[in-house]
């Protein structure tokens, strides 16, 4: 059988979208001078060589939206990452070996890759991983207002804490495009260790912020919907509000390795 590759799709405005085997999405944002890569998934193969193919001989910058390993897992590939302060600790806990990026975290976030893909087709297995020394990457800490300039394209850097205390959105004004990591998803996530309450509180409190700049971006690029449906995020608005209202009533549940 036929092994997979990484699907890549050219978007608008020189934005391509790079789906890791249906089980996230990453972004490479081309300007005149540089390139922006958002997020590297999960490390489950050659992402750098994709990378270099889109840049095509242009400089880039790589930043993840948050910790997670489907969007750190594949940070080892590159030699400077940036991202929030508050997101680096869980990466590098014991050089990265006990971190987000584990190798025990990598293998068991890539079985859903089995899940959804026909036997055989993928180009790795769980035993492909290999640990990441964290030590070796220099991390740049970026808080909100940070922007990164591509040339003709600036995309400036929101914190949005709730998925993580140091998830982040980009926005690119120019072209009114928001990209927004996990805080829009399928199924929004609030892992924090905080009273359940909190958690909403904190990610309410970006959303609003969020929310309130909705006349300066016409579509969200996320990292598990592509695009996400505007009504979907306005919708999460309103029931967080609901929650912290009392209207709604909240359980905990588990998903994934989260609760």
């Amino acid at each position: 059988m036929e092994k997979k590759s990484y699907v890549v799709e050219k978007l608008d405005h020189d934005v391509y979208v790079i789906d890791e085997y249906s089980m996230n999405y990453m972004y490479i944002v081309v300007g005149s001078q540089r390139c922006l890569v958002i997020d590297t998934g999960t490390g489950t193969g050659d992402y750098k060589h994709v990378v270099d193919q889109i840049t095509d001989g242009k400089p880039y910058d790589v930043v993840c939206t948050h910790c997670h390993v489907d969007h750190c897992g594949g940070i080892g590939q590159f030699d400077k990452i940036y991202i929030h302060p508050d997101d680096i600790a869980p990466i590098v806990v014991d050089n990265g070996r006990s971190g987000t990026i584990s190798v025990a975290n990598r293998r068991r976030y890539s079985a859903r890759g089995f899940a959804v893909n026909p036997e055989g087709s993928l180009p790795f297995t769980l035993d492909s991983f290999q640990e990441i020394d964290t030590s070796r990457i220099e991390f740049v800490g970026i808080r909100e207002g940070y922007t990164f300039d591509l040339g003709n394209r600036c995309l400036s850097v929101y914190e949005m804490p709730g998925h993580s205390l140091g998830c982040i959105c980009l926005l690119d004004e120019d072209n009114r495009i928001l990209f927004a990591g996990d805080n829009v998803s399928k199924i929004l996530i609030l892992p924090l260790n905080l009273p359940h309450k909190e958690r909403v509180q904190m990610w309410l409190a970006g959303a609003e912020k969020i929310l309130a700049m909705q006349n300066r971006y016409d579509v969200i690029y996320a990292g598990h919907l592509c695009p996400a449906p505007m009504k979907l995020f306005c919708d999460q608005v309103t029931l967080a509000r609901k929650i912290l209202s009392g209207e709604i009533t909240q359980t905990p549940a588990q998903a994934d390795e989260f609760k």
